[in-house]
Protein backbone atom coordinates (compact mmCIF):
# COMPACT_ATOMS: atom_id res chain seq x y z
CA UNK A 1 0.00 0.00 0.00
CA UNK A 2 2.82 2.42 0.90
CA UNK A 3 4.56 1.77 -2.44
CA UNK A 4 1.45 2.68 -4.44
CA UNK A 5 1.07 6.01 -2.64
CA UNK A 6 4.75 6.84 -3.16
CA UNK A 7 4.56 6.09 -6.89
CA UNK A 8 1.46 8.27 -7.31
CA UNK A 9 3.07 11.19 -5.48
CA UNK A 10 6.24 10.86 -7.56
CA UNK A 11 4.27 10.70 -10.81
CA UNK A 12 2.21 13.75 -9.86
CA UNK A 13 5.37 15.68 -9.02
CA UNK A 14 6.78 14.96 -12.49
CA UNK A 15 3.65 16.34 -14.18
CA UNK A 16 3.57 19.46 -11.98
CA UNK A 17 5.94 21.59 -14.15
CA UNK A 18 3.34 21.86 -16.91
CA UNK A 19 1.82 25.33 -16.89
CA UNK A 20 -1.49 25.56 -15.12
CA UNK A 21 -2.36 28.90 -16.68
CA UNK A 22 -4.36 29.25 -19.85
CA UNK A 23 -2.44 32.05 -21.50
CA UNK A 24 1.08 32.80 -22.63
CA UNK A 25 3.29 35.18 -20.66
CA UNK A 26 2.92 38.77 -21.96
CA UNK A 27 6.63 39.05 -22.86
CA UNK A 28 6.40 35.85 -24.94
CA UNK A 29 3.24 37.14 -26.65
CA UNK A 30 5.04 40.35 -27.65
CA UNK A 31 8.15 38.46 -28.81
CA UNK A 32 6.03 36.02 -30.84
CA UNK A 33 4.14 38.90 -32.49
CA UNK A 34 7.30 40.92 -33.24
CA UNK A 35 9.24 37.91 -34.58
CA UNK A 36 6.17 36.43 -36.33
CA UNK A 37 6.58 33.09 -34.55
CA UNK A 38 3.85 30.55 -35.34
CA UNK A 39 4.07 28.74 -32.00
CA UNK A 40 5.73 29.10 -28.61
CA UNK A 41 6.56 25.89 -26.74
CA UNK A 42 5.98 26.41 -23.03
CA UNK A 43 6.89 22.97 -21.64
CA UNK A 44 8.37 19.61 -22.65
CA UNK A 45 8.53 17.02 -19.89
CA UNK A 46 8.49 13.28 -19.36
CA UNK A 47 6.77 11.09 -16.81
CA UNK A 48 8.60 8.69 -14.54
CA UNK A 49 8.87 5.25 -16.16
CA UNK A 50 5.83 3.09 -15.37
CA UNK A 51 5.90 -0.58 -14.29
CA UNK A 52 6.89 -1.70 -17.80
CA UNK A 53 9.35 1.19 -18.33
CA UNK A 54 6.94 3.17 -20.51
CA UNK A 55 7.67 6.90 -20.52
CA UNK A 56 5.08 9.54 -21.49
CA UNK A 57 6.07 12.76 -23.27
CA UNK A 58 4.12 15.90 -22.34
CA UNK A 59 4.30 19.03 -24.50
CA UNK A 60 2.49 22.37 -24.05
CA UNK A 61 2.48 25.13 -26.67
CA UNK A 62 0.55 28.14 -27.92
CA UNK A 63 -0.56 29.00 -31.46
CA UNK A 64 0.84 32.53 -31.76
CA UNK A 65 0.21 32.85 -35.48
CA UNK A 66 -2.82 34.45 -37.10
CA UNK A 67 -3.60 31.23 -38.99
CA UNK A 68 -5.33 28.01 -38.04
CA UNK A 69 -2.85 25.16 -37.59
CA UNK A 70 -3.55 21.69 -38.99
CA UNK A 71 -0.63 19.84 -37.36
CA UNK A 72 2.28 20.56 -35.05
CA UNK A 73 4.99 17.90 -35.32
CA UNK A 74 7.69 17.64 -32.67
CA UNK A 75 10.81 15.51 -32.94
CA UNK A 76 12.22 14.54 -29.55
CA UNK A 77 15.31 12.72 -28.26
CA UNK A 78 15.44 11.06 -24.81
CA UNK A 79 18.58 10.96 -22.63
CA UNK A 80 19.69 8.96 -19.61
CA UNK A 81 21.01 10.25 -16.27
CA UNK A 82 24.54 10.82 -17.63
CA UNK A 83 23.39 12.70 -20.74
CA UNK A 84 23.74 9.93 -23.32
CA UNK A 85 21.03 9.50 -25.96
CA UNK A 86 18.96 6.36 -25.36
CA UNK A 87 16.70 4.21 -27.49
CA UNK A 88 13.34 2.63 -26.90
CA UNK A 89 13.79 -1.02 -25.90
CA UNK A 90 10.80 -1.98 -28.09
CA UNK A 91 11.12 0.23 -31.19
CA UNK A 92 14.95 0.24 -31.11
CA UNK A 93 15.04 3.95 -31.95
CA UNK A 94 15.54 7.01 -29.78
CA UNK A 95 14.56 10.08 -31.75
CA UNK A 96 10.85 10.11 -32.58
CA UNK A 97 8.28 12.36 -34.17
CA UNK A 98 5.04 13.21 -32.36
CA UNK A 99 2.06 14.90 -33.99
CA UNK A 100 -0.61 17.15 -32.47
CA UNK A 101 -3.63 17.08 -34.79
CA UNK A 102 -5.78 20.21 -35.03
CA UNK A 103 -7.40 22.27 -36.12
CA UNK A 104 -5.86 24.72 -33.64
CA UNK A 105 -7.33 28.18 -33.91
CA UNK A 106 -5.02 31.15 -33.44
CA UNK A 107 -4.41 32.00 -29.80
CA UNK A 108 -3.11 35.40 -30.85
CA UNK A 109 -3.39 37.93 -29.32
CA UNK A 110 -4.32 36.35 -25.97
CA UNK A 111 -1.84 33.46 -26.34
CA UNK A 112 -4.07 30.58 -25.24
CA UNK A 113 -1.94 27.54 -24.44
CA UNK A 114 -2.77 24.04 -25.64
CA UNK A 115 -1.91 22.46 -22.33
CA UNK A 116 -0.18 19.15 -21.88
CA UNK A 117 -0.42 17.03 -25.01
CA UNK A 118 0.31 13.56 -23.67
CA UNK A 119 2.04 11.03 -25.89
CA UNK A 120 1.65 7.91 -23.77
CA UNK A 121 4.35 5.27 -23.93
CA UNK A 122 6.50 7.39 -26.20
CA UNK A 123 9.45 5.18 -25.30
CA UNK A 124 10.01 2.02 -23.26
CA UNK A 125 13.27 2.47 -21.40
CA UNK A 126 13.58 2.83 -17.63
CA UNK A 127 16.81 4.81 -17.89
CA UNK A 128 15.21 7.88 -19.57
CA UNK A 129 15.61 10.95 -17.36
CA UNK A 130 15.02 13.89 -19.72
CA UNK A 131 14.02 14.78 -23.26
CA UNK A 132 14.93 17.47 -25.77
CA UNK A 133 12.73 18.80 -28.53
CA UNK A 134 15.08 18.75 -31.55
CA UNK A 135 12.72 20.05 -34.25
CA UNK A 136 9.23 21.43 -34.72
CA UNK A 137 7.17 21.62 -37.90
CA UNK A 138 4.00 23.71 -38.07
CA UNK A 139 1.57 22.84 -40.88
CA UNK A 140 -1.32 25.21 -41.53
CA UNK A 141 -4.78 24.40 -42.88
CA UNK A 142 -3.69 25.75 -46.29
CA UNK A 143 -0.83 23.16 -46.21
CA UNK A 144 1.90 25.80 -45.99
CA UNK A 145 4.45 25.01 -43.29
CA UNK A 146 7.33 26.28 -41.20
CA UNK A 147 10.16 24.15 -39.78
CA UNK A 148 12.35 25.01 -36.81
CA UNK A 149 15.59 23.08 -36.29
CA UNK A 150 18.89 23.56 -34.46
CA UNK A 151 19.73 27.31 -34.56
CA UNK A 152 16.11 28.42 -35.15
CA UNK A 153 14.51 26.13 -32.58
CA UNK A 154 15.31 28.17 -29.43
CA UNK A 155 13.32 31.08 -30.86
CA UNK A 156 10.06 29.21 -30.30
CA UNK A 157 10.75 28.23 -26.68
CA UNK A 158 9.08 30.30 -23.96
CA UNK A 159 11.40 32.58 -21.95
CA UNK A 160 12.98 30.68 -19.09
CA UNK A 161 12.12 27.25 -20.51
CA UNK A 162 14.96 24.77 -20.12
CA UNK A 163 15.72 23.67 -23.67
CA UNK A 164 18.58 21.27 -23.00
CA UNK A 165 18.80 18.25 -20.73
CA UNK A 166 20.67 19.24 -17.59
CA UNK A 167 22.75 16.04 -17.66
CA UNK A 168 24.41 16.86 -21.00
Amino acid sequence: MMRIVTVLITALAVFAPLPACSSLDKADQIRARDEKLPVVITAANISVPNAIDGVTLLVSWANTSTKTIKYVKFEAQPYNAVGDPVKCDVRKSGRREFTCTGPFNPGYPDGSIFDGFKFRHAWYNGSIRCVEIVSCEVIYMDNSSEIFQEADLPKIFAAGMETKCMMK
